[in-house]
């Protein structure tokens, strides 16, 4: 069975970081392990990630909420303004957003023919 996807490309989704939890989808193809199936960008990194991989910010913070007992206050409050408040996207996201805009892929060097 082909996983639920729901984010597309360019969308910001959060994934289990309590720290940074920010990640671009990059890519996204359903026809991949659903534990491969996004292709997400960090703040200096992309990687693969999966359908159980990723939240909407609402469910980021009721999977943060779990962690309540184990976090000091000071803790618990740092991991929800890294989520919650201003977040500044590192260069490389616009970059990425850019290429999309232009080409359709977030690529550089997009090989001819390949399909999203």
């Amino acid at each position: 069975m082909k996983p639920a996807i729901r984010f597309k490309p360019m969308d910001v989704a959060f994934d289990c970081n309590r720290r940074h939890p920010h990640r671009l989808v990059l890519e996204v193809n359903p026809e991949y392990h659903p534990n491969h199936c996004y292709h997400v960008a960090g703040r200096d990194w992309s990687g693969s990630a999966g359908v159980h991989d990723l939240m909407t910010r609402d469910e980021w913070v009721q999977w943060l909420e779990k962690f309540s007992d184990e976090l000091t206050g000071r803790e618990f409050r740092e991991c929800k303004e890294a989520a919650l408040g201003p977040f500044e996207e590192p260069q490389c996201w616009a970059d990425f957003r850019k290429r999309f805009a232009e080409t359709g892929s977030p690529w550089i060097n997009e090989p001819p023919g390949r399909k999203l």
